[in-house]
């Protein structure tokens, strides 16, 4: 086993092993468990007892990767060192639910032996909102094109099962003579369709099968819900099949029509709380947007189109002329974007523009909208104050008499998804810095090389637009040395940098200064707010920079160079990463000193071995 990659593993373990957000264990032969943090064992709750008392990790996996996590977990018992990103993992929860999670796994040498060290973060919360709202997206698309009733309710239940991962996704009606529910579309596994079909279903609360979330949600008209069925009275007269499929959440969602109840789309999950009150409001929007639909499905198509544009989200609507022109906008896009809906008026949608997107996109948004073509897209958009927000995004042209007219901006906020989903990929990224770093220091052999090399490093692992190095001289002098762009764009930056006389005359402002003189690490997550750095402010609105690091390259205890990061993300860094930082420099400054220990012990076995019978070693000015 490669000795400094196991002792990079070992001390990644040793960082995050009381984690209350990572889950991390620790499996060898058989894939039998030999350690678990709480937070693991909260995960998927057993005990630690439990899963040291001879449980195995294949045992508890499931879904599309386990056969590539069962070939990783043979690969790493035989000794093999790697390390493997699984985007999603499923485990079998003691009560039989599945937890969805994203999974680092490392070798490492756990009592001499080969093993597997695990990191897996719970994404079930953050999988379940967005697969939400991608079904809400999708049927709101499909409530746009779909002219059809039956056409509309038939691909909503595919889309439902197909997004969410559903059990079973089953839509009906309710035969008013009976109270039966008689189900018109089904979809799941075929044999589960199939029994379904056989199961009695009713509206009647005086009898057992009338009692569950379908009667409830008739009764009541209200989306009802069973978050645990095995807790819940009214579920008991289907507890056979329950226990069966494994089901554990149950919810009944009455689609009206005409203010009555059309149609009861009934939902079978094997994830416990999937239905929770924080996620009933989309289930809750979805359920109106169906609704909705049927009653405007009738009228005529022009008039369709407008009112279910409209229709599409509660959330962020832009009215805007022919010409682009804002006319209106809903109260909500006051609360996202930051502007009064008085500034906005009158004003073209660029007021909103964040330099995220290029020209090709905008050449390819008009030429489909001008098409008489919904447009459907994410925006990385700029509030007031200069922070980004995202929309989830469809701009629908309305035609009147064969004109285009109006067009409508129609979108949902995903901000607090998509941050989440950069945290996540922020901390993965670092990762893989890490490992790369490593794989480096093992295969450079001078500290010259391994320098120069840093910059391109950071920005292809990290996604940052630039990275350089400053080097202290024997002047005590800084230099930028080396730097790496994709964008030659922000390569200007470095002339600016190196020919600006200000920022020469106020160099002890900078973060690579305090780096260096300091010998830590320093962040800026919003370089605009810093009144300090107010020299760099024009270049920093030019090129869209918005935060920084530094981070010192020590050797011998004293800082001989700096490793500076740039990225247009605004809050970029939290404490998480400001660790693994220091991680990252602590590995390069022991693979320093190693170095030159090796540099100095090859200088005095080269003098020995050549007859000398003592060694005096100088400096440039023939210093001892």
């Amino acid at each position: 086993m490669a000795g400094r990659e196991n002792l990079f593993n070992i001390a990644l373990f040793e960082i995050l092993k009381d984690s209350s957000i990572f889950g991390i264990y620790i499996y060898q032969e058989g894939g039998r468990f030999v350690f678990a943090n709480k937070t693991f064992c909260n995960m998927i709750g057993y005990s630690l007892e439990e899963l040291l008392n001879g449980m195995k990790l294949p045992d508890i996996l499931t879904g599309p990767q386990k056969p590539e996590a069962l070939k990783n977990i043979d690969r790493r018992l035989s000794g093999e060192v790697f390390s493997y990103e699984y985007k999603e993992i499923c485990y079998i929860t003691k009560d039989g639910s599945l937890k969805h999670t994203l999974n680092f796994a490392y070798t490492i040498s756990y009592n001499n032996k080969p093993a597997g060290l695990v990191i897996a973060f719970d994404i079930t919360q953050q999988k379940v909102f967005e697969t939400l709202y991608r079904s809400i997206s999708d049927v709101n698309q499909l409530i746009i094109r779909s002219e059809n009733e039956e056409e509309l309710l038939s691909k909503i239940c595919d889309i439902l099962f197909n997004n969410m991962d559903f059990h079973l996704v089953v839509l009906g009606y309710i035969d008013e003579k009976t109270k039966l529910f008689k189900p018109k579309f089904i979809k799941g596994e075929e044999r589960h369709v199939k029994e379904f079909k056989n199961v009695v279903v009713s509206v009647d609360g005086s009898v057992p099968e009338g009692r569950g979330t379908t009667g409830r949600a008739y009764r009541t008209k209200q989306i009802a819900v069973s978050d645990n069925v095995y807790k819940d009275k009214g579920m008991s007269a289907w507890r056979e099949a329950q226990k069966k499929y494994g089901i554990h959440s149950i919810c009944s969602i009455p689609i009206f029509k005409h203010d009555k109840i059309a149609y009861m789309i009934i939902i079978y999950s094997r994830i416990a709380g999937i239905f929770s009150k924080k996620y009933l409001p989309l289930v809750k929007e979805m359920q109106m947007d169906i609704s909705f639909a049927l009653d405007k499905i009738e009228k005529n198509k022009e008039l369709k189109m407008f009112n279910d544009a409209l229709s599409l989200s509660m959330n962020w609507i832009v009215a805007t002329d022919k010409h682009g022109n804002i006319i209106k906008a809903s109260k909500a896009v006051a609360e996202i974007s930051g502007y009064e809906i008085g500034e906005l008026l009158g004003k073209n949608p660029r007021i909103f523009k964040s330099g995220y997107h290029n020209s090709e996109f905008y050449k390819n948004l008009w030429e489909t909208i001008l098409n008489g073509k919904p447009f459907r897209t994410t925006f990385t958009n700029k509030r007031k104050d200069g922070s980004l927000f995202y929309l989830d995004s469809v701009i629908v042209p309305v035609i009147v008499q064969g004109k285009i007219e109006r067009y409508l901006d129609i979108a949902r906020d995903i901000t607090q998804q998509v941050e989440l989903s950069q945290k996540i990929e922020k901390v993965s990224n670092l990762y893989k810095m890490l490992y790369s770093i490593n794989q480096m220091i093992v295969n450079t052999e001078s500290e010259e090389t391994l320098i120069n090399k840093l910059p391109k490093l950071v920005v292809d692992n990290f996604g940052f637009k630039l990275a350089f190095v400053v080097k202290k001289d024997k002047d005590g002098n800084l230099n930028i040395d080396t730097h790496y762009s994709r964008d030659d764009n922000y390569k200007q930056i470095i002339d600016f940098l190196k020919s600006n006389r200000e920022i020469a005359a106020n160099i002890k402002l900078t973060p690579f200064f305090k780096s260096i003189k300091n010998g830590r690490v320093y962040l800026e997550n919003n370089i605009l707010q810093n009144n300090k750095l107010k020299l760099f402010h024009e270049k920093v609105k030019m090129y869209n920079i918005n935060s920084c690091f530094s981070m010192p390259i020590i050797k011998n205890g004293k800082a001989i160079a700096t490793v500076v990061g740039i990225s247009d993300r605004i809050g970029f860094f939290d404490k998480n990463i400001y660790r693994l930082i220091e991680q990252v420099k602590v590995d390069i400054s022991s693979y320093l000193d190693r170095l030159e220990a090796e540099q100095w012990y090859d200088i005095l076995t080269n003098a020995m071995n050549s007859g000398f019978d003592f060694v005096v070693i100088t400096d440039e000015n023939f210093r001892i």
